[in-house]
């Protein structure tokens, strides 16, 4: 299945209230690059993402925490995320699949 995203950006922000930026640490940590069209992944082959704690990234993930899309933990000292099934689950549902 194709998928586009940058062509959906702007109506993905409106449902569900996240910035662009937002959305693109999501599909990062998911292997997904949202300004490419590509074969939506079966599986994702990651769900991760490292950060330092004074980091812009990191207060992103702060708000996508609240929301409940995604999951913080600590590996060798420093935070890291994960996408929560909620937040896999937000994303598949606002891709504009092909």
């Amino acid at each position: 299945m194709k998928i586009n995203l940058i062509k959906t950006s702007k109506k993905m922000e409106q449902n569900e209230q996240l910035t662009k930026k937002e959305w693109e640490l999501i599909g990062h940590s998911l292997g997904v690059n949202i300004y490419m069209d590509k074969d939506f992944p079966n599986s994702y082959y990651r769900n991760f993402f490292g950060t330092g704690k004074n980091t812009d990234n990191y207060k992103v993930f702060e708000k996508l925490v609240k929301k409940g899309y995604a999951i913080e933990r600590t590996q060798f000292g420093e935070p890291v995320f994960h996408i929560s099934e909620k937040g896999i689950e937000m994303f598949e549902k606002n891709v504009n699949q092909k």
